[in-house]
């Protein structure tokens, strides 16, 4: 069975502080919450902490760590050592989230009662080191740093999964308006602490309807665009059959004839 979580606390740092200060409060709150919860629950003494374990990112100062720890090895856990230790590790601005997991424990030589081990962990403020785009296909018409600006992802900012998808949200938004309305964009970041974005963008393709005076050309954007009836054979755009009358692909297509 996994070690239950006590209580937890995250926030994006490039929200502000002020964004960062709710979700704390917000975390706070569901922390004090739960250990209640179970302290209700539980009419029995609190258990007491055998042993404090941190779990930190590689180059942090365990020492320096500990004394932001409020719970004291042999006392009875309480929630407000808990609120006070997960506040002070996040109020550093060091890390993302912290975590704090406990786990039966065996009661030390002379002592009875239940006891437990906690794990404090403490996970990393993620910092973007860089972001890349690619652009797929030949001759793209498209500029790398127009993009890159245009995904709001900057190098030394905070970074969090869901920001990939707001990304490419993002870019697609930005394409369409240029007319790319097909475009394919990916993206993908690599690292823990130090993240490295990488964007994929395909434009899709235009293409152009070209012909002598006379061949046909605007006879067949208008059969295209259900404004006339071929003299045989059907006209599909966009899977939809056209006919004249009818408003087709006219809502999904621009045109002008």
């Amino acid at each position: 069975m996994p070690a239950p979580a006590l209580a937890g606390l995250g926030a994006r740092a490039r929200g502000g502080r002020s964004s960062r200060a709710a979700l704390g409060a917000l975390a706070l709150a569901l922390a004090l919450a739960v250990a209640g919860e179970v302290r209700a629950q539980d009419p029995a003494p609190a258990p007491r902490v055998a042993e404090v374990r941190l779990a930190l990112p590689p180059g942090e100062d365990a020492e320096s760590v500990r004394t932001l720890v409020a719970v004291e090895t042999g006392a009875p856990l309480s929630p407000q050592a808990l609120r006070r230790t997960v506040q002070r590790l996040f109020q550093t601005g060091r890390y993302r989230n912290v975590i704090v997991r406990s786990r039966p424990a065996e009661p030390p030589p002379g002592s009875t009662g239940a006891w437990v081990r906690l794990v404090v962990e403490a996970l990393p403020v993620r910092i973007v080191a860089g972001v890349s785009v690619v652009l797929e296909g030949e001759h793209s018409p498209l500029d790398e740093a127009a993009l890159r600006d245009a995904s709001g992802i900057r190098a030394g900012e905070a970074f969090e999964d869901g920001d990939l998808d707001t990304a490419s949200e993002r870019i697609r938004a930005a394409l369409a308006r240029r007319g790319f309305r097909s475009a394919d964009v990916s993206a993908g970041a690599r690292g823990e602490a130090s993240v490295s974005v990488e964007l994929r963008v395909r434009p899709g393709e235009i293409y152009g309807f070209l012909g002598l005076n006379g061949a046909g050309k605007t006879t067949t954007i208008r059969a295209l665009l259900g404004m006339i009836r071929p003299s045989a054979g059907a006209v599909r755009v966009l899977g939809q059959a056209v006919g004249p009358g009818g408003r087709g692909p006219w809502r999904r297509v621009g045109h002008l004839v």
